[in-house]
Order: C-alpha cells, then sequence, then structure tokens
C-alpha cells in the first residue's frame, strides 16, 4: 500500500526491498508476485466517495487467537534484539529533530491543505468517511478471488488505509505479516474526534504487526504506534531521517522480517545418533521448573486466569527454546535426547535426579518463584498445589502436604497480616510503596547472560536475563546447599547485610530445614547461629545509618523490615526447636571438622577476635 504522493508508479519500493533481500541472500521478489493499488488520483478528486465495505467477522471469544498472536510477536522481538541496527522495542531513542517540533510540524501538515509532504491527503483520507470506503473498495476490488496468504505492508498513508483494510479483508485472506513503516498513524490529530481509525484487530486471520521507524522522520512525528493500537509492536531503525519506502524495506531488519516469510526457514533440529550425552544437573533442574510451571497452569480453578498462565508460559517457553537452540547452533555440542526433544516442542519427561532433601528445597523455591516472569498473574494457590503433582510424578505424592504446610506456617509466622500471594516471598513496605518480594529466580538470572552461559557445559543454562530459567536453577542450587549462605552475598549488593531479598531467601532456607523435620530428614543445626548473625548485622547496620539518614530514609525502613523478618525467624526456629542451643563448638566450624588448636586462633584465642566477612564465613 502506497503512501502519500503519487503512488509510486515505478514501484522503487520493491527495488529498495529486493536490494535489501540480496542482503540475506534470497531472490528477489517479482513484480508479477505484487499487488500495489495506486489510488493517489482519489485524494485529489472532489466528490468521489462510496459506501464503507462490510467489516469482516471476529470471533467473540478470541483469546485464544490473542496469546498466539503475542507468542508470535514475542518471537519477533527476540529475532530483532540480536540486531545491532534496531532500536529497544517502545522507546523512540534518538531524535534528530526535537519531539515537540516534529510532532506539530506532522499535525500542522495533516490538519492543513498544504502540500508539505502531501501530508494533507492523509488528513483527506481521515475526514471522510466517503472517501475512505471509496478507496478501500478500490483496493478489495483488485485482490485475488480464492484463498490466499499474504504479506501486507503499507508505507506513510498506506499504512492508515492498510490499517483500516484489515477491517475489510474477506475471511479468504491470512495476513502472514502485517508491516507498517514510516507511519503517520501514531498522530493524535487522526484520532481527535473520536475513533476515525479502526482499532479493532483480527486477531484470528493476521499473524503478527510490526510497525517500523526512524525516528527523525517528520511524517511519523517521531511516534510509534503501539500507544494507540495495542496490536502493533514498534521497531526504530535509522535511515538518516528520510522517509522513503525503499530505505525502510531495504532495512536489514525489515527485509529480513519479509524474507522470514517468503523463504521460511528448513532448519533442522540438532541430535546426536552416534552416542547419548547425560543431561548436566542445571538441564535436569531447569526441566523440573517447566514441570513445575507446567503443573501451575494445570491447577490454576479460574478458566481465564488458566489461559492467560498457559499463554504467558508459552512464550517463556518459547524463549528457553529459542535460546538453547542458538546455543546449540554456536557451541556445536552433542546435546541429550531430552534436550533435543525439548527443541523438537516436546516436553521431556521429568527426570528423577534428587534426593528427598534437595527435592524439598527447589520445590520450596519454585513454589515461591514467578515462573512467568515478566507476567504478572495470581494464581491462587495453584503454586502451592503443583507440589502434589511434581511430587507425584517422582514417587513421594504422600509429602505433598507436609512440605506445603511448612512453608505456609514459616510465611504466616513471618508475615502477620497473611493474604501473601504464593509466587512471592514476604512484600516488605518501603515508605508509601510496597515492594513485592521479587522472585528469587529472577534476581538471580541478572547475573548470568549468555555470556557467562556459554562457558558452562549446561546447554539450558544458555539463557540470557529477564526469563525464568537460568535464576530458578541458580537458586535452586543455592537452597540445595544453603540458600541463607550465598543469599548474603547474591542479594546484599555486594556487601555483608543482607536486604529484603536476602530476608526471603532465609525465610526459605527456614522453610526448608523446618520442613525436612516434619519428614525425619536431616536438619542443619546451625541455621539458628547462621539467622542470629544476620540480626546482629541488620541491626547494626541499623545503628550506623540512623545517625545521619532522614528518619524515613527508604534503605532504613527496609533494614528495618529485614531486622523484623530475621528477628521473627528466630522466634521461629526457638519455637520449632530448630537449634543447637548447647554446643561444645563454635558454629563457625562444621560438626565434622576437628576443633583449631589454641594457638591456630581459634574459639578459645581472643587474641584474634574480629568479624568475619558473611560471604567467606558461609562458605568456610
Amino acid at each position: 500500500m502506497h503512501g502519500i504522493g503519487d503512488g509510486d508508479p515505478d514501484m522503487i519500493w520493491l527495488d529498495g526491498l529486493n536490494r535489501g533481500l540480496a542482503a540475506h541472500g534470497k531472490e528477489p521478489v517479482p513484480a508479477s508476485e505484487v499487488l500495489a493499488p495506486r489510488y493517489a488520483s482519489f485524494l485529489s478528486t472532489e466528490g468521489l466517495g462510496a459506501k464503507m465495505p462490510a467489516p469482516n467477522s471476529e470471533p467473540k471469544d478470541n483469546t485464544a487467537a490473542r496469546h498466539e498472536f503475542q507468542r508470535r510477536r514475542a518471537r519477533i522481538r527476540r529475532s530483532l534484539a540480536e540486531r545491532r541496527d534496531v532500536r529497544a522495542f517502545g522507546s523512540i531513542g534518538y531524535h534528530r529533530v526535537p519531539g515537540p517540533v516534529l510532532h506539530a510540524g506532522q499535525a500542522a501538515a495533516i490538519g492543513s491543505g498544504t502540500t508539505f509532504l502531501n501530508l494533507h491527503q492523509v488528513g483527506r483520507y481521515v475526514n471522510s468517511e466517503p472517501l475512505r470506503g471509496a478507496v478501500l473498495r478500490y483496493v478489495l476490488d483488485q485482490l485475488p478471488s480464492g484463498a490466499h496468504d499474504l504479506v501486507l505492508i503499507g508505507h506513510s498513508l498506506g499504512s492508515v488505509i492498510a490499517i483500516d483494510l484489515l477491517d475489510h479483508l474477506p475471511d479468504r485472506f491470512r495476513v502472514r505479516r502485517f508491516l507498517t513503516v514510516g507511519s503517520p498513524a501514531g498522530s493524535p490529530v487522526l484520532h481527535r474526534d473520536g475513533n476515525r481509525m479502526s482499532r479493532r484487530f483480527p486477531y484470528s486471520r493476521v499473524d503478527d504487526w510490526t510497525n517500523v521507524l526512524d525516528a527523525g522522520d517528520v511524517v511519523t512525528g517521531g511516534r510509534g504506534l503501539a500507544s494507540i493500537f495495542g496490536a502493533a509492536q514498534d521497531v526504530v531503525v535509522d535511515i538518516r531521517g528520510q522517509h522513503g519506502a525503499g530505505l525502510y524495506l531495504g532495512h536489514g531488519a525489515v527485509s529480513g522480517l519479509i524474507a522470514e516469510v517468503l523463504y521460511p526457514s528448513r532448519e533442522l533440529v540438532p541430535t546426536s545418533v552416534h552416542l547419548t550425552v547425560r543431561m548436566s544437573d542445571d538441564d535436569a533442574n531447569n526441566l523440573l521448573t517447566l514441570h513445575y510451571a507446567h503443573a501451575v497452569a494445570g491447577a490454576v480453578k479460574d478458566k481465564t486466569v488458566a489461559e492467560r498462565y498457559r499463554g504467558a508460559l508459552a512464550q517463556v517457553q518459547d524463549d528457553l527454546v529459542e535460546a538453547t537452540g542458538r546455543f546449540v547452533r554456536e557451541t556445536g555440542r552433542a546435546i541429550p535426547p531430552e534436550i533435543a526433544e525439548l527443541l523438537a516442542g516436546r516436553l521431556p519427561p521429568l527426570p528423577d535426579r534428587w534426593g528427598l532433601r534437595e527435592l524439598v528445597a527447589r520445590l520450596m523455591v519454585l513454589s515461591s518463584t514467578n515462573l512467568v516472569e515478566p507476567y504478572d498473574i495470581d494464581t491462587g494457590r495453584a503454586q502451592r498445589d503443583a507440589m502434589r503433582q511434581i511430587l507425584d510424578l517422582l514417587g513421594y505424592e504422600d509429602m505433598a502436604a507436609v512440605i506445603g504446610k511448612s512453608l505456609d506456617e514459616v510465611r504466616g509466622h513471618v508475615s502477620k497480616k497473611g493474604g501473601v500471594p504464593w509466587g512471592t516471598i514476604i512484600p516488605i513496605a518501603v515508605g508509601a510503596a510496597l515492594i513485592a518480594a521479587v522472585p528469587l529466580g529472577l534476581a538471580a538470572v541478572g547475573t548470568a547472560g549468555l555470556a557467562g552461559a556459554a562457558a558452562t557445559t549446561s546447554t539450558l543454562a544458555a539463557f540470557g536475563p529477564g526469563g525464568m530459567m537460568g535464576g530458578v536453577a541458580t537458586i535452586g542450587t543455592l537452597a540445595s546447599s544453603g540458600t541463607a549462605a550465598a543469599a548474603y552475598g547474591m542479594f546484599s549488593g555486594g556487601g555483608s547485610v543482607p536486604s529484603a531479598l536476602g530476608a526471603n531467601a532465609l525465610v526459605l532456607e527456614v522453610a526448608v530445614e523446618y520442613a525436612c523435620k516434619q519428614l525425619a530428614l536431616e536438619v542443619d543445626e546451625t541455621l539458628w547461629f547462621r539467622v542470629a548473625d544476620a540480626e546482629s548485622q541488620v541491626a547494626a547496620e541499623i545503628r550506623r545509618r540512623e545517625e545521619f539518614s532522614d528518619p524515613k530514609s527508604a534503605r532504613l525502613v527496609e533494614l528495618r523490615a529485614v531486622h523484623a523478618i530475621v528477628s521473627s525467624l528466630l522466634v521461629f526456629l526457638t519455637a520449632h526447636e530448630l537449634t543447637r542451643a548447647s554446643s561444645p563448638r563454635h558454629p563457625r566450624w562444621p560438626r565434622s571438622s576437628p576443633d583449631p588448636r589454641p594457638d591456630e586462633g581459634g574459639p578459645g584465642d581472643r587474641s584474634d577476635c574480629r568479624v568475619l566477612d558473611a560471604r567467606a564465613y558461609f562458605t568456610s
């Protein structure tokens, strides 16, 4: 759909597209396979008009179609995120012309009768329903008979017409890719007098919508479309502030999106037929996380919430599969059969790789972590109830109630107000705001991106910041070997004083030890001393800051809340006899280690009395 002006009779836009396709090693698109209706004369002739064509039908309940649309849109976001010549999504980051100047110039040109950039053509089209009807009917008359898949591209004014066309496109057509480039449809002047442009989107027959702009393009006003059209995904490219269709379509990101549809990849899933590779522990832990998330989806009672959760989980799993496949292709490593099955789109069976104590720790973490980050979905008790399904699969079905109740009791003791949503730990108030306990998986995932993952032997560890898998696996490992110990170093911002996240890690570890006691498993008897040490550190930090800080300093408020949590955990540990109150040994040395000799600076030697760094202490 051509833009403002004479309709591009020389099809310069196609030359630009084919240059872009050639750069991707693809064959050019012949003019015979292109439909490019020319409607410029309609916009310059007075008195033309027709009744608007009938709108197409869209199912009343299009939830499933919307969810699948979001998954496809996420795939585009992932593919473009790897390109350095594309700006961040939803962020128009660099204007060569100040925004107010762009917007004012665009609005004046659209609303006036001047010929500046022929933007008055846009105003005429939008302001006259009979003219819109005539243009749309003319375009529809050019369409071929029979069912067809389409790549629909709208440039400038053509993007405005293409958006309207979606409402009236016959059901026999499927739009495999919808691209708007250099679009003025985000201009407020086009929407000033109500909904003159349709915002109803046919999710069931359009696969995706990407809007591409240069932030210095005066026709766009430096604005994307996502704030007005919820289905649009904005992408910012650099064509030096120009507006030509050939420049937009010749850009590598735009021509690449078109090439994906015209020349779909036949890439095979990598497998190994000569040897069987055993899954790493990280691989197994991440599969446990995936199974747990699917169990949560199945345990949600509310049908609508369950559909949203499954849709979010599908996107998260797509992210994992894409990152894993890329990692395998780039490294050329042989992969376990379970990972090959995951890459082929199937969820492998849950491995049985954990002892009961380790499994308890991991389930505690998973039940308290948002597994579909960045989406926030209150699943009720589904996060807790999902434990039963996992334990059933691993042969521990009779232990689900004990583990869930243990975490309930600890959470209830620490959060006296109750009502703490599953998928979080304990909310901590900071000033007038509420900081929900950030899911532990996410706190860790930011520390190990793809670069760090490439150095590991794990396949599924190749997962960048922003997803659930790497972080949950990291914290799952920590929980099984002492969450509180590692939490100090990871969540305290580099210091030894726990933050809100560190306090929540302590909550988890206390819950793990309490559950282990209920199940007659070995209990870490040094936990009480370590929690007491945390309480002392927080108290000392509060005293240090109180002298000069504002009384309502956000960090002071947080530290006091952390102190209250840690103190309540000490009460809980004492009340439930999770202590080693009488011991001839100092808690800084394990029971299995011999007492140090007096001349080596042991607990009886006061000549070397000092406060040890918490991270060094916990790793000793």
